[in-house]
């Protein structure tokens, strides 16, 4: 369930469209998409979300007439495209019983859960202090010595679950969500590193 944060991270993103169950209902059968629950739920709750000017979540829009296919099917795996005006090379997909992937790998137990995720670390890095570190950067010997000085991090565990993680400290927060890993630590600590 989302807590006011989160709804307001989602309101900061601008939402282009909204649908009611109905009208999700009658815009799945005219781009056929089936009538499942985990794909009305995500259209209605988070359709029209547009977190980026090239981005938009939603299976399909109020007046969808892309050509494009919002849904197949492989083996028992149900999948629906959840990213509509994606310029991204990565595809958005939501299954059946509501995991979320990115390119078919998966991301979130459930698109809430990488909401939750997504509006922790927006909160949390909008704070002044925090340097991001590239893997070229982290990957230097120098670097590496200098990380394995730092404390372990807990992880924190309400924007946790097993397909993404935060781990933090007073010194960095590290992210994994699929295979992407993304290391922030506080400005101060890299003087004369």
């Amino acid at each position: 369930m989302l807590t006011e944060i989160e709804y307001r991270y989602l309101r900061s993103n601008g939402r282009r469209f909204k649908m009611t169950r109905d009208e999700a209902t009658v815009a799945f059968d005219a781009a056929g998409v089936p009538q499942i629950s985990a794909f009305l739920d995500f259209q209605t709750a988070f359709g029209g979300y547009n977190p980026d000017p090239d981005f938009t979540y939603g299976i399909v829009g109020l007046e969808d007439r892309s050509d494009e296919p919002r849904y197949s099917q492989e083996g028992d795996l149900q999948m629906a495209l959840c990213d509509l005006d994606s310029c991204a090379q990565v595809r958005m997909t939501i299954d059946q019983n509501g995991l979320y992937y990115y390119d078919r790998i998966p991301v979130a137990e459930s698109f809430e859960s990488y909401i939750i995720f997504s509006a922790y670390l927006d909160q949390t890095l909008r704070q002044p202090g925090w340097t991001f570190i590239d893997e070229e950067r982290r990957s230097t010997k120098r670097f590496a010595q200098f990380f394995e000085t730092l404390e372990k991090a807990p992880v924190v565990g309400k924007v946790t679950d097993q397909y993404h993680s935060v781990h933090q400290n007073k010194q960095y927060i590290e992210t994994s969500i699929g295979s992407h890993r993304a290391l922030f630590v506080r400005s101060e600590l890299l003087k004369g590193t």
